[in-house]
């Protein structure tokens, strides 16, 4: 084996380093898969981190009050998305939050952009279904909570918007 285990550090043939990096190695080596970090810098976008980052977004809106100013917030966080150095993994829209990836929605360039950058898009198909939005769904792929269960398990940050 070429990463084996000493007190709290992994070492290899290239020195120290953490378990993960470790196993990410000897998986390249193998021929497996590569990290999200390293097929997207492949294809040249963005900058990844190796946190996962998973986002759940559960309203069209953000916060209780003015539902234009909610909107517009709404509008900005998805475009700040778009600019930040580091992206999220996923993103789960949920609820009202699938009006987002609809058709007729005013950020869906935004999320398109953010996909096409290897961000996973995902709606809630119970929502999409409740809002009678299931033909409309113009971006991203749909999914069910036991997935975003997983999502969210498997994720070192979430982060809910609501």
């Amino acid at each position: 084996m070429a990463c084996g285990k000493t007190h709290n550090t992994y070492v290899s043939s290239v020195g120290p380093q953490t378990l993960y990096e470790c196993v990410r190695r000897e998986r390249r080596k193998a021929g497996g898969r590569k990290h999200r970090k390293e097929r997207v810098q492949d294809r040249g976008v963005g900058i990844m981190d190796d946190r996962k980052i998973a986002i759940m977004i559960a309203a069209d809106s953000i916060g209780k009050g003015a539902e234009e100013l909610g909107k517009n917030l709404m509008k900005s966080y998805i475009y700040s998305l778009t600019e930040a150095d580091v992206k999220p993994e996923t993103i789960m829209f949920l609820n009202r939050g699938v009006y987002l990836t609809t058709k007729g929605s005013e950020v869906l360039d935004m999320i398109e952009q953010l996909e096409r950058g290897g961000v996973e898009i995902l709606s809630c198909g119970a929502c999409l279904d409740y809002y009678g939005l299931n033909d409309d769904l113009a971006v991203g792929s749909v999914t069910n909570m036991y997935s975003n269960v997983e999502i969210m398990h498997d994720a070192d940050n979430t982060i809910v918007i609501s």
